[in-house]
């Protein structure tokens, strides 16, 4: 069996099954997705089910949108594993 190939999403605001379904639509099975930063937050190598503080009042703010902007758009990219 080939390996699986990875794509990169950045979504505004995601619906769910989304990726999944626009997949589908052009012939892939996604088989993992993976939430990999929101806004300029970024996962890094924490791992699954763990969790960190953020370093800064601006991490927050970057993840947020900041408290002055609550209608900042953030853009959350994921990537996601395929098979044909």
């Amino acid at each position: 069996m080939a390996e699986p190939e990875q794509l990169r999403f950045v979504l505004v605001e995601g619906k769910k099954r989304q990726i999944r379904r626009m997949c589908e639509q052009v012939g892939l099975k996604v088989v993992g997705l993976k939430r990999i930063r929101i806004g300029k937050v970024a996962l890094g190598n924490l791992p699954v089910g763990q969790w960190r503080y953020l370093g800064r009042v601006s991490d927050l703010n970057e993840c947020s949108g900041g408290a002055s902007n609550a209608r900042a758009v953030q853009y959350v990219t994921v990537t996601c594993t395929l098979s044909r």
